[in-house]
């Protein structure tokens, strides 16, 4: 029992030590700062958005008045030094999940009904 107790506390104290320069990175957006975009994400960035950070109700236009915009050319996520980001599938119009197989296969399902090539976006009707 002794030796479990000591054996937790030096991991405890092992966890802080090598996490303590990660978390002195964190830096967490309050107020109006965390509203933002894609430009501002980065490990160890974090969003704090209280209840007196939201809008009144009907202060600003709802999600049925949304858009979806291109990824700008330039525009890579941040990622830890080490790491790389690739794109796995372009060309996707509304993908909503994402299922792995036993054997490492990906699966993306996407929302709504196709259409034939030409005709506009795909909607179910």
């Amino acid at each position: 029992m002794r030796t479990s107790i000591i054996a937790a506390l030096a991991a405890i104290g092992l966890l802080s030590v090598v996490g303590a320069p990660l978390h002195a990175q964190d830096a967490t957006l309050t107020g109006a700062a965390a509203y933002g975009d894609f430009s501002k994400d980065a490990p160890g960035v974090w969003r704090k958005i209280t209840v007196a950070d939201l809008p009144n109700p009907g202060a600003s236009p709802g999600a049925a008045f949304s858009k979806i915009v291109e990824r700008p050319s330039d525009s890579q996520p941040h990622v830890l030094p080490g790491f790389t980001i690739t794109a796995m599938a372009t060309g996707l119009m509304r993908p909503r999940i994402m299922r792995f197989a036993s054997n490492g296969d990906m699966f993306v399902g996407e929302v709504g009904l196709p259409k034939p090539a030409g005709s506009g976006p795909r909607h179910a009707s």
